[in-house]
């Protein structure tokens, strides 16, 4: 959740007329073809998803498993 997602729930934030306030990633660029601007915490976990896709399709991230205990480790 960005800062300006967490200050909106609790009725804080951009539109407050603040001077001194920072709002980062509050809208952000749209992909390259658009320009839009969209809300920047949606468009930051849409894009952090499609690169996990991406890296467990080409093989660059196993998926995440339970993990197992390693018995050498445990006798150090």
């Amino acid at each position: 959740m960005t800062h300006a997602e967490a200050a909106s729930r609790d009725q804080y934030g951009p539109g407050q007329g603040d001077p001194d306030m920072r709002w980062d990633l509050y809208m952000l660029k749209g992909m390259p073809e658009t320009r839009a601007l969209r809300p920047g915490g949606v468009l930051l976990r849409k894009k952090a998803l499609a690169y996990l896709h991406s890296m467990l399709r080409d093989k660059l991230l196993q998926p995440h498993e339970a993990e197992v205990e390693q018995p050498e480790l445990l006798a150090a």
